[in-house]
């Protein structure tokens, strides 16, 4: 074999204008105590918890061929049971909703009520987002507003300007 093969090149492809410009999120891997950007958890799990982690994938592995249940109804089902007994308010799987984060849960909400003509969404500083706009795979507008420092100022750049 004479090495890899070539395939086009990324300015070949048929992506959006507006994303040409943008690089994907990579979460670097920092020599610090807790990497809070990877959203780690600082306390190390018990080998209880991992021999529970070892038996649960072991059974789940039997149904690894299928796809899983993207409407994750056990999970909310359990979520449910659990907010109910500590909280005292009634929950069922219909009052809640699952996904892979909050960047997920952002980017289904503008794909539902999003896009050209719609109102522009807004968010303020600090935001925690592993994209410059969770806006941006979808047709809608995405405003960030605030301070570009710690320090919060109380005057918001209004009106919005495009993009």
């Amino acid at each position: 074999m004479t090495g890899a093969a070539q395939g086009p090149t990324l300015d070949q492809l048929p992506l959006r204008d507006d994303l040409r410009s943008k690089s994907p999120y990579g979460a670097p891997q920092l020599a610090v105590p807790v990497r809070l950007n990877t959203n780690e958890n600082p306390h190390p799990p018990t080998e209880a918890l991992v021999d529970d982690v070892v038996r649960s994938v072991r059974a789940a592995a039997v149904d690894l061929h299928r796809y899983p249940d993207r409407d994750a109804v056990a999970l909310r089902h359990d979520l449910a049971g659990y907010l109910t007994a500590q909280t005292g308010v009634q929950l069922g799987v219909e009052n809640l909703w699952a996904a892979n984060g909050s960047n997920e849960i952002l980017q289904q909400l503008l794909q539902a009520f999003g896009g050209p003509g719609a109102a522009r969404s807004v968010s303020s500083r600090p935001i925690r987002c592993t994209r410059s706009s969770p806006a941006a795979p979808t047709p809608s507008g995405w405003r960030r507003c605030g301070p570009t420092t710690s320090a919060w100022t109380s005057t918001p750049p209004w009106p919005p300007s495009p993009g």
